[in-house]
């Protein structure tokens, strides 16, 4: 019996899982691409909400830093609300898959606009926040 006892499945079981978690919480800061003055979360979205909520469960002290940006079309009013709206989005997905609010920290930018491209430029940073 000792030696049984010495060897549950349940460590192994969650030494795999661990090292999942661990594997997916290495993948921050994660972007998520929004169409043209779209703030809908894109369908591939799924993958980097599932990453940050990893992270979120991995780290139980940490919180999400979410940052919304826009490429250069439209106005810098329309766009910083733009920018706002993307990342709420992505703030509700992130509640959706079990993250706490409290966790999580709407973050602007010191500059919304901006990035290799206009593709690049459409999108909402999530991480660790400082």
């Amino acid at each position: 019996t000792p030696a049984a006892a010495a060897t549950p499945a349940a460590p192994a079981a969650s030494g795999a899982s661990g090292a999942d978690a661990a594997q997916a919480a290495g993948s921050l800061p994660a972007s998520i691409y929004f169409e043209t003055g779209k703030s809908t979360l894109p369908a591939d979205a799924a993958a980097a909400v599932q990453a940050a909520a990893a992270y979120a469960k991995a780290h139980p002290d940490a919180k999400l830093a979410l940052s919304g940006f826009t490429d250069a079309t439209g106005s810098a009013a329309k766009n910083a609300e733009l920018a706002k709206t993307r990342a709420q989005a992505v703030r509700d997905a992130l509640k959706a898959a079990g993250v706490a609010e409290d966790r999580i920290v709407l973050k602007k930018p010191e500059t919304i606009t901006g990035g290799a491209d206009a593709k690049e430029a459409r999108r909402v940073e999530i991480s660790p926040a400082a």
